[in-house]
């Protein structure tokens, strides 16, 4: 199901009863959830180094936990997460956090164009930084294949 046609209809419906003001923020989180095996147990089995994704914390051999917080624009914020998730029934290798936050406060009347204009460049941006840090196993994984 294409996701832009919801927000249209949603910014529709509410627009012509709400009659709302200039929008100041939007922002797409993606919260990827990546299960460790026995054979990639570091996170940089499953990562590479980029901007957002320092090697410090892809060399770690227990605990990890970082944040980079970055202005790629003026008015806008990216948030990049790492963390270290503990084992669980469903992961007990327990499992990678990555959490990938971007965000505009550029001001922009409501129209569904505008909006999905917006949400497009956000989700290239986040798209562009989540491809850049999967490593060939991680890839590998997403497509279903043994890692």
């Amino acid at each position: 199901r294409d996701w832009s046609s919801d927000v249209c209809s949603s910014d529709l419906k509410s627009s012509a009863r709400l009659n709302p003001g200039p929008i100041v923020k939007v922002g797409l989180r993606y919260v990827n959830q990546i299960p460790k095996t026995a054979d990639h147990l570091s996170p940089g089995d499953w990562l590479n180094v980029t901007p957002d994704v320092p090697e410090a914390l892809l060399t770690s051999k227990e605990h990890f936990l970082g944040r980079i917080e970055s202005s790629p624009a003026p008015a806008h914020l990216r948030l990049v997460t790492i963390a270290n998730a503990v084992a669980t029934p469903a992961w007990p290798a327990g499992a990678i956090v990555l959490d990938i936050d971007r965000i505009t406060t550029e001001k922009f009347d409501v129209s569904p164009a505008a909006i999905l204009e917006k949400l497009e460049f956000l989700h290239e941006d986040v798209w562009t930084s989540f491809n850049a840090s999967t490593s060939p196993a991680l890839k590998a994984h997403l497509k279903g294949l043994a890692q």
